[in-house]
């Protein structure tokens, strides 16, 4: 679930945010409006025992001083499930996730994603890359495109595309929202342009990364009644780029591992408990693997059909602000306002 926010005053395109939730730091920047959205897991602003999250936000004024700013928001009272009869996925980057030296010359990709579940034609699909905020929308059958500009895949500082669809129930009418993303990696030549994503230096990394993907959990990302009597469901996905066979992912469902090796080609197939994909509070995977080049991640959202939803929806909310804090040096100053 994205934290959100905006930072007024004096600061720079790039100024680092750290939004701390159960005492874990995610962190992101700020766009030329002063504008941050930051991922946060659900299940870690569930885990809150204060239901607060704090944001800090490194500032950096136009003649170089630096100063910070920070808020809080306390989310208790808007706390409810969120919506699990909706899902979007959206398929790798370059269709592997990796972006080469060849593919990182073009001006521009193509993302492709499908919403499942219950949606109607014309809900808002948002996109988020680097400082990019990029809206389209679904057609009838849930599937979405959005051209993206590759500079924006190249700079992102956490080569992460995160896309979220706005839902509208067409039984109840309800909006419900959920998201997913894809981490990918941007090979270099060695010349010192692009984002390595797994590290730059000498000699580049062409050749020399790790990715991954996980596939929808069904042949349309929904769970339905007769596939949740099985007693489990194989996860499978993929590893591209730097590799061994037998190479170890570590899917995390529930809050619960379940680990498989990958084969010469880099697939895998996991069997997880189907109650334990059912009672997966946000119904997303989250995985992971370990090899030679470095780790890679992967997350993969689903949904469950009418029958095995409990009918809650949203998630969390609310607003703060709060001002920087100065000493008696020349610092960069500014305000601060969250959401989320």
């Amino acid at each position: 679930m994205p934290v959100t926010g905006k930072v007024t005053g004096d600061f720079k395109v790039g100024d680092k945010v750290t939004v701390t939730v159960d005492g874990k730091p995610y962190t992101g920047t700020l766009d030329a409006q002063g504008n941050f959205s930051i991922p946060v897991p659900t299940a870690a602003l569930i885990a809150d025992t204060d239901t607060k999250y704090e944001v800090t936000v490194a500032l950096t004024d136009g003649a170089g001083n630096t100063g910070t700013a920070s808020g809080a928001n306390d989310y208790n009272s808007n706390v409810a499930p969120p919506a699990n009869n909706v899902a979007i996925s959206l398929n790798p980057v370059t269709g592997d996730n990796i972006i080469t030296v060849a593919e990182g010359q073009a001006d521009s990709i193509t993302l492709f994603g499908k919403v499942s579940g219950a949606f109607t034609a014309g809900d808002v699909v948002t996109l988020r890359v680097h400082d990019q905020i990029l809206s389209t929308t679904v057609d009838a059958v849930g599937n979405y495109s959005q051209i993206v500009s590759m500079a924006a895949l190249k700079a992102d500082p956490d080569t992460q595309a995160e896309v979220s669809v706005a839902a509208k129930d067409p039984v109840s009418g309800k909006i419900n929202t959920v998201g997913t993303s894809q981490d990918y990696t941007v090979e270099t030549d060695g010349s010192g342009g692009g984002n390595g994503g797994s590290g730059g230096g000498s000699g580049g990394t062409s050749g020399k990364t790790v990715a991954m993907y996980i596939d929808p959990v069904t042949s349309d990302n929904v769970i339905n009644a007769s596939e949740a009597k099985a007693t489990d469901t194989a996860i499978t996905g993929r590893v591209t780029g730097v590799f061994t066979p037998g190479d170890q992912v570590i899917l995390s469902v529930n809050g619960k591992p379940y680990s498989g090796a990958v084969n010469a080609q880099g697939a895998f197939s996991i069997n997880v408990p189907t109650a334990e994909l059912l009672a997966d509070y946000d119904t997303q995977i989250e995985g992971r693997i370990t090899t030679s080049a470095g780790t890679a991640n992967a997350v993969q959202n689903y949904a469950l059909s009418d029958s095995n939803t409990n009918g809650a929806n949203t998630a969390i909310g609310g607003t703060s602000s709060g001002a920087a804090i100065e000493d008696s040096t020349t610092q960069a100053s500014g305000s601060l306002s969250v959401t989320g």
